[in-house]
């Protein structure tokens, strides 16, 4: 009896395991991108506990179940989601889901690729229960044992990553109070995917986005702007240490590297250059706050102030310590594109409104200071997933849909949102002595020629500017950050 349970322990870890095969692979992959922690790891051992001693029961019952039909319907509903999550993201990993999705759509369309798959998939699993009840319950349980040697490598990447524990946030309640003769503050925005050609029309900020046109005739108009890199990834390091990178090896723990021409990798440094050591020295509070990096583990010894988000994280805006986190993540690493990977749907577009939400409350909390501040701020919008429509949280019926319809209508929610920032600097005096920077990380790409995405749109208000000015001279945002925290 010892031995039976012990086996059935074992099947139950093991689609445990399954189920969270997309967090495991992608904390071993790239961990950069987690923000994994202490409190995440007992969240995941805690709830893995309890799937698998659950999972366990309900074999063990299926078991004791005389009718076949009924053990063999109880066996593939508990692995039908873990065997789905572990496959399909195995596919995804091998780029074979984007060629299933692509064979799929051309043939059937759309509508069938979602919903036609899936009905496939279940009659299929029908019949075979129907007809041969015994094999597949033999079958599906091969299965599981011949996976199973992935809890192994499981416990492993959990262990192994609960020893880094990277830094997600400062408060540095320390700082001493300002004497010094600056009485400014330098705000950069950093709309991830920001596109120039959608915001500008013939040197002109279109007048659907009222807030940035209003504060573009007030503001230098850089029209021939250009990122570090093609993409975040290269683009925002580039940006901090003011430096163009061209490609950045990500697979390398929580640290990033640079992969020069030759090949050879070389690992960015953040104390090189990096624009808010120079910013220190110039008697500012630093402070960053913004998505996918790494940026207070990355930057620690730089910045007063800081909190970065994941982008697949859910602890990220769910900080209390949570059951539901571990597998709100996993479901966030799911690939969209697969019918199942579409429970994503209802979780991202959330994820996502909260990232944003809550990146500017910290930096409309911030503004109290008493202390003159250099303040980088990277949202994670009008980038996918499309979760806006003008100035409210509206998902569409497919977020990941890129057309400029649903792209637009984030942009039009970018506006809104740096329209409300703009008006509480001037509701609290704080709007004419501040040195106010727009601007983005990389176009929008999908609807950018290969090689053009580093063009972006770049609008500074210098402190108690009241004209416009254009300038056509070609110029990177990491020249004009610098330009900006020089002349302050």
């Amino acid at each position: 009896m010892q031995k039976q349970i012990l086996y059935y322990l074992w099947l139950g870890l093991s689609l445990n395991t399954m189920f969270f095969y997309p967090l495991i692979s992608s904390l071993s992959d790239n961990p950069i991108y987690l923000h994994w922690n202490h409190t995440n790891s007992v969240e995941y051992i805690l709830v893995s506990c309890i799937i698998s001693i659950i999972a366990a029961i309900i074999i063990f019952i299926s078991y004791r179940i005389n009718f076949s039909y009924i053990r063999c319907f109880l066996i593939l509903m508990l692995s039908a989601i873990p065997l789905s999550s572990f496959f399909l993201y195995l596919l995804w990993k091998l780029e074979v889901s984007q060629l299933l999705k692509n064979t799929f759509q051309i043939y059937f369309g759309d509508y069938l690729y979602i919903y036609g798959f899936l009905l496939l998939i279940i009659f299929i699993i029908t019949f075979l229960i129907i007809k041969y009840p015994l094999k597949i319950i033999k079958f599906t349980i091969g299965v599981i044992l011949v996976i199973s040697p992935l809890s192994v490598f499981a416990f492993i990447t959990i262990i192994s990553i609960s020893i880094k524990d990277p830094t997600i946030e400062i408060r540095n309640d320390l700082l001493s109070p300002y004497s010094g003769s600056i009485d400014n503050n330098i705000i950069v925005f950093v709309f991830d995917e920001l596109d120039y050609k959608y915001l500008f029309s013939d040197g002109v900020v279109k007048s659907v986005y009222k807030n940035i046109k209003a504060f573009s005739e007030i503001s230098d108009n850089y029209h021939e702007a250009y990122a570090p890199g093609g993409n975040t990834l290269e683009s925002m390091p580039g940006f901090l240490i003011g430096k163009k990178i061209s490609k950045v090896d990500d697979t390398k723990g929580l640290q990033l590297f640079e992969i020069l021409e030759d090949g050879h990798k070389k690992q960015i440094r953040f104390s090189d250059g990096n624009i808010f050591l120079l910013a220190k020295h110039n008697g500012y509070m630093t402070i960053m706050y913004g998505w996918l990096f790494p940026y207070c583990m990355l930057m620690h010894d730089y910045l007063d102030a800081c909190h970065s988000f994941s982008i697949y994280n859910f602890a990220s805006v769910n900080t209390h310590p949570s059951l539901i986190n571990p597998i709100f993540t996993n479901i966030l690493l799911t690939p969209h594109r697969i019918p199942v990977g579409f429970i994503k749907f209802w979780i991202y577009p959330y994820f996502q409104h909260e990232t944003v939400s809550q990146t500017y409350k910290l930096a409309i909390d911030t503004l109290s200071i008493d202390h003159p501040k250099f303040m980088i701020l990277h949202f994670s919008i009008p980038h996918l997933p499309f979760v806006y429509n003008e100035n409210k949280y509206s998902p569409p019926a497919n977020p990941w849909l890129q057309n400029d319809e649903n792209y637009e209508n984030q942009l039009k929610y970018v506006d809104y949102l740096f329209g409300n920032f703009i008006n509480h600097l001037q509701n609290n005096n704080k709007f004419e002595n501040s040195d106010i920077i727009l601007t983005s990380d990389h176009s929008y790409r999908i609807k950018t020629k290969e090689g053009s995405t580093r063009r972006i749109p770049i609008i500074r208000k210098k402190i108690n500017s009241k004209v416009r000015d254009d300038i056509y001279k070609s110029v990177g945002s990491e020249e004009v950050l610098k330009i900006t925290l020089e002349s302050n």
